[in-house]
């Protein structure tokens, strides 16, 4: 394994994301189906991708900082596992949380 600057604790992003993911499936499919608009079950979703997103980050620079990683595979490795992650809806996502932040907004 590689890594380890942070001791491993990107991880807990991963297990986050699960965990959430996990939820959503139960409320989709228990007593509890409705709980939630879908406009609430949609906020679900997009903080798996932003915990998956974080994760990718945290895991990019620990291999940098680790010395498993150059600067400039650091990069590349960093574009390439973004784009696998990021869908058109998502830039949209990031692009309104960009858009609150320079508005100076509480997310």
């Amino acid at each position: 394994m590689s890594g380890g600057a942070f001791e491993y604790r990107q991880h807990v992003l991963e297990d986050l994301a699960e965990e959430i993911r996990e939820a959503i499936f139960s409320l989709n499919h228990d007593d509890t189906k409705g709980l939630y608009t879908e406009e609430t079950m949609k906020q679900f979703e997009d903080a798996i991708m932003f915990l998956k997103i974080a994760y990718k980050y945290v895991e990019r620079i620990d291999w940098l900082l680790s010395a498993d990683d150059g600067e400039e595979t650091f990069h590349e490795r960093l574009a390439e596992d973004l784009a696998s992650l990021v869908s058109p809806f998502t830039e949209v996502a990031l692009e309104n949380v960009q858009k609150k932040m320079s508005e100076g907004l509480n997310l």
